[in-house]
Formats: C-alpha cells, sequence, structure tokens
C-alpha cells in the first residue's frame, strides 16, 4: 500500500540502508516513488506513493508532520492550521496531547493517519480516524518501533516471522483478530488510537491508548422510523457532497451493482449534483453478470454514464500478486478484481476517486443473532457458528494447537468489547472484526490503484445509523424506507441479489427468509444446500494443489483432507496462506 513509513530505533547504527531497501518492497508499478522524508537520531520517516496519492508534510517549529490520506470537512488551510497546532502540544503533557487528538479525531471527517515527529528528540506520535480506515501496521520492541502501511515493511524490518495463531484464525474466519497479523509481533492500530514513542536512556517506550471506540447499546428509542429515515438520507447525501467534491478529484467513478448499497450511493450522489460515471464488471467465466442489467438500469434512470468492463478470470498469476500487494489479508478469490482496477487506471489514471457502497450491509440492516444469547460461552458459540469457514479442531489439526486454543482466544477478544448486552456484542463483532479486519483490507486493495472511499463510512453517517434500533432494521425494513424516499424511481429495478425490486410487497418476506438462512451455522447451511442439489463439491486445481508442502505451517495430510471437503472459501484461504509461504521463504 502507498503511505507512510517509520522507524524509531535506540540502536546507533545508520538504517537508512536497510529503511530504504524495505520501502523498495512497496513499489508496486513504474510510477511508484520511494523518499525519506526525515532523519534525526534513531529516527527515519519516509513514505511510498504514486505522484496522485494523498500525503502531504509539513515543517513546523522543529517537528515533521505528515497527514496520509482525506478529510472531507475542512479545507487544507484549516487543516494544516490544526495540525500545527497539535504539533505544539504533542510532546508536552500526556493529558493535554491526548485530549486535544481526541478532539482532532472527532472533528475531522474523512480516512487518514496523521504523523507528528521530533527528528532532533526522537519522540514521535501517530493517530488514526476513529473508523480506522486506513490499516497501519506495526511492530515495537524495547529496542525499536517499526510503522508502516504495508506488513511487508515492517515484517522486513522487524525480522517478524509468521504468527500460528493468526494464521489458524485466518483460516477458521477468513481473517485474524482483533488487531492480530499473520505475522508475529506485528498488530494493526486500532480504530481511533493514538500512538506515542521516545527514545529513551533503556531503548524505546512507547503507549497506545484507543481514543475512539464505537459502542451499539444505546438506540434512539423515540424518534419514529420516518425520522431516522430523513435524517439517514441527510447524512448520506452530506457525505456524499464532501467526498464528491473534494478538490483532489479527477473523475468520481461509482463502482455500480445491481444491489442496494451502489445504488444508494449512486442515488445520493446524484441528489446532490455530484458528478459521475458509473462502471460495472464481469468475468469471462460470469462472475458479475447478474449485476449488469440491474447496473446498466440505474445508471440509465439516472442519466449517469456507465461503463462495463469485459475481464480474464483471474489466474495464478494474478493470485500472485493479490498476495504479494496485501500480504495474505485479501483471500485470492478476489484476485479477479485487479484487472478491473488495471482498466481504470487505464481509461481515467490515478487522479480518478473509487466510489463504494462498503458498509450499507453493515450499518442498515440489523446485524442482531436470531436467538437470544444467555451467556459469554453461547456468544462464543454464535460467532463460530454464524462466521467460521471450517470447524475449530480442525484447524487446531492444520497448525498444531492445542484443543480450544482458537475459542479460548475469541472468548478473550469478545469480552473486551464495550457492550453490556451480549447481543449488541455479536453485533460488534460484525463490525470490528469482520468489517475491520476483513472487509477495510479489500477495500485497502483498491488504494494500490486509485483513492478509495465510502460514503457510508463517514462517521456521523455511522454513528447515526447505529442509534437506530434493530427492530427498525429487521426484514431490510429501514433500507426499503430508504431507498424508496431516496430514489423512487430505482427501486422498481429488481435487486440482482434477491430478485426482486425494493418496492415490491414481497421484498421484505425475501430478506427476512434470507436473513434467518445466512443466520445459520455454516454446516446447516451445507446440509440445506446438499438437500437442494447445490452443494457441489469444489474442484482444486492441480497448481494450487501443487502449493502443499511438508515444509510447512500447516499439516499436508490434514490439509489435503480439508480440501477433499471444504468449501469455495475454505480452498481459497488455504490457498492465500500457502501461496504467502511460498513468498516469504523462511519466515515460518
Amino acid at each position: 500500500m502507498p503511505g507512510l513509513t517509520l522507524l524509531l530505533t535506540a540502536r546507533n547504527d545508520d538504517a537508512k540502508l536497510p529503511f530504504s531497501a524495505a520501502q523498495a518492497s512497496m513499489l508496486h508499478a513504474p510510477d511508484y516513488r520511494a523518499a525519506l522524508a526525515g532523519c534525526g537520531d534513531g529516527l527515519i520517516v519516509g513514505h511510498v506513493a504514486y505522484p496522485e496519492y494523498p500525503l502531504r508534510l509539513i515543517e513546523h517549529a522543529g517537528t515533521l508532520v505528515a497527514v496520509e490520506g482525506r478529510i472531507y470537512n475542512s479545507d487544507s488551510v484549516a487543516i494544516e492550521a490544526s495540525l500545527r497546532g497539535l504539533a505544539d502540544v504533542a510532546f508536552t503533557s500526556p493529558t493535554a496531547c491526548r485530549d486535544a487528538v481526541h478532539r482532532w479525531m472527532l472533528e475531522h471527517d474523512g480516512e487518514y493517519v496523521v504523523l507528528i515527529a521530533s527528528l532532533g528528540s526522537g519522540e514521535v506520535l501517530l493517530f488514526n480516524d476513529p473508523l480506522g480506515r486506513l490499516p497501519l501496521y506495526y511492530s515495537v520492541t524495547n529496542s525499536e518501533l517499526v510503522a508502516a502501511r504495508e506488513c511487508k515493511f515492517v515484517a522486513r524490518l522487524s525480522g517478524a516471522r509468521f504468527d500460528r495463531l493468526g494464521w489458524a484464525q485466518a483460516l477458521w474466519l477468513g481473517y485474524p483478530l482483533s488487531g492480530r497479523t499473520l505475522f508475529e509481533g506485528i498488530q494493526r492500530l486500532p480504530c481511533g488510537a493514538m500512538l506515542s514513542a521516545r527514545r529513551t536512556a533503556g531503548g524505546i517506550a512507547c503507549s497506545i491508548k484507543q481514543l475512539v471506540q464505537l459502542q451499539f447499546d444505546n438506540k434512539d428509542t423515540e424518534t419514529p422510523v420516518v425520522d431516522h429515515v430523513r435524517d439517514l438520507i441527510d447524512e448520506l447525501a452530506a457525505s456524499c457532497r464532501r467526498r464528491g467534491l473534494y478538490s483532489g478529484n479527477s473523475t468520481n467513478l461509482v463502482s455500480l451493482s445491481g444491489g442496494q448499497d451502489s445504488r444508494a450511493v449512486a442515488a445520493a450522489l446524484r441528489r446532490v449534483d455530484i458528478p459521475f460515471s458509473a462502471v460495472t464488471f464481469r468475468t469471462a467465466s460470469g462472475r458479475g453478470a447478474r449485476e449488469v442489467p440491474g447496473a446498466m438500469a440505474i445508471a440509465s434512470r439516472l442519466g449517469m454514464p456507465w461503463e462495463l468492463f469485459r475481464l480474464p478470470d483471474a489466474d495464478m498469476a494474478q493470485q500472485r500478486r493479490l498476495v504479494i500487494l496485501k500480504d495474505g489479508q485479501n483471500y485470492v478469490a478476489m484476485a479477479f478484481i485487479l484487472p478491473f482496477m488495471d482498466a481504470l487506471v487505464a481509461r481515467w489514471g490515478r487522479g480518478a476517486v473509487y466510489i463504494t457502497g462498503d458498509g450499507g450491509d453493515k450499518l442498515l440492516p440489523s446485524l442482531m443473532p436470531a436467538a437470544s444469547i444467555p451467556s459469554p460461552e453461547a456468544l462464543v458459540r454464535h460467532v463460530e457458528e454464524r462466521h467460521s469457514l471450517v470447524p475449530s479442531g480442525t484447524v487446531e489439526a492444520v497448525f498444531g494447537l492445542a484443543s480450544g486454543t482458537l475459542r479460548d482466544d475469541l472468548g478473550r477478544v469478545l469480552e473486551k468489547y464495550p457492550e453490556r448486552d451480549l447481543a449488541q456484542k455479536a453485533v460488534h463483532y460484525t463490525i470490528y472484526e469482520r468489517g475491520v479486519q476483513w472487509l477495510f483490507e479489500g477495500e485497502d486493495r483498491a488504494r494500490f490503484f486509485m483513492w478509495q472511499t465510502s460514503p457510508f463510512y463517514s462517521l456521523p453517517f455511522v454513528e447515526r445509523a447505529m442509534r437506530v434500533p434493530d427492530r427498525f432494521k429487521a426484514s431490510g425494513r429501514l433500507y426499503r424506507h430508504i431507498q424508496l424516499a431516496l430514489a423512487p424511481d430505482l427501486a422498481s429495478i429488481p435487486d440482482a441479489n434477491h430478485g426482486l425490486p425494493i418496492r415490491s410487497p414481497l421484498y421484505p418476506l425475501r430478506i427476512w427468509t434470507i436473513g434467518n438462512y445466512l443466520r445459520l451455522s455454516r454446516q446447516a447451511r451445507s446440509r440445506i444446500k446438499g438437500m437442494l442439489g447445490r452443494n457441489r463439491r469444489v474442484v482444486v486445481p492441480e497448481e494450487m494443489l501443487a502449493l502443499i508442502s511438508d515444509d510447512s505451517l500447516m499439516d499436508a495430510a490434514t490439509v489435503r483432507s480439508l480440501l477433499e471437503t471444504g468449501g469455495r472459501s475454505t480452498v481459497f484461504n488455504w490457498a492465500t496462506l500457502a501461496l504467502l509461504e511460498r513468498e516469504w521463504p523462511g519466515r515460518g
């Protein structure tokens, strides 16, 4: 990922050469450039970016301020002034610094990482936006802090090996949990967190505080649903206006499917008169084909330009490319999207902005469990049944972990969530684990090509949407009201995912049926598919089977057995890990 790179070390040897070598691993295209932004005693700040990537450097009173990303509700002059003000308090009183950063986070809507560094004293302050939209990875020991937007940079400088538990969680659920990565000792900075570090006589002192964390117990039960709908439409329109009118945009590109999320974004952009072009893809084997008629109809109704991109199917070379780009944090089933992004860059350049409907499916429908959750143990069972891809015992056998390791660690993660209601802890899991740890990583993939944003992930919209009582969201009720009020002319176009227009009186029943089906365990869904004759065995290509190795973190015999019965997601999750292992020899 283009972005900031940082090394703070207690050693006195010259680290510029290994720092630059680690940056070189982030040069993913000919127009990428690596630079050293500042060097001090034991402190090096750098960045890697293509020319259009949003990264700004400010020098102020002996400090270096770097802001990566975009802030939408303030102009550049005001942002720079506010960052200079933060720099003035960054290395004074810890309480004053924390309070100032907390206020700054809440006042600025955007996707960003901010770094303030005193090159002379070897002090560093890092923080991100409240939703953690730009993944930032770090490794800290008594003698060294390494941070960057790509795990590979941190791993190369810190010498990190693979994290067996992180790998097991990735095979089990599709992603590591609670900031864990696939590399031992490398963490993802929490959402809305502040990292402060400095050189001391004994090494490196580092402190990490999460200043903003959403909690979902409190609901606005007094407001009628019609007012919730009005307020959410207003917030979505405001978010679209801020993102669509950002001064750095050359072209707004809406990734348009035939579903509800991207059409809501397209309708909101039209509502506030933001010009955009709509883009849709389909692959040679037909992936995305069912989206095409709906996307074309939506664009036509909105009177917006629309282009269809026909793509080749992903091969092992594209899968390997994705693993290298995202260090195994996108599963290789998504490799087909890389030629789409290449085509968008070729057509519009890197100055275009890729706008998606990501988040609509998490914030507007109900995420509540179908059944009550009476105990923490029941919550662990619910998450495993709802989200796991492979039985935990099988995964533990693959990685040689003691029985119960995965469930025990999941229980510790769930226990730390701030909600009192166990059902709302399940909602928190979906937002912060599946959302942040998996879906945000997928969104970040697009930023290797051009800037990506989603209007749904504006903090004011997220907070407003999550205050809506879940009973209003059930069976797609809230979303249906929003779509009918936002763009009634689009409500008669069938939803590509459900086969019915949202205007249809049968639509809520369809959503209710699908929602209850998805709440079943994967094992139960597999049985239903078998009864319907749709549970076809996945045939694993020979070139993928060749990745099985006896010299691996994963037990070869157990893997072979797993692949004989595993579903599509299981196969691709395993292949992601196997390809990563091949790309990082000696890291196991």
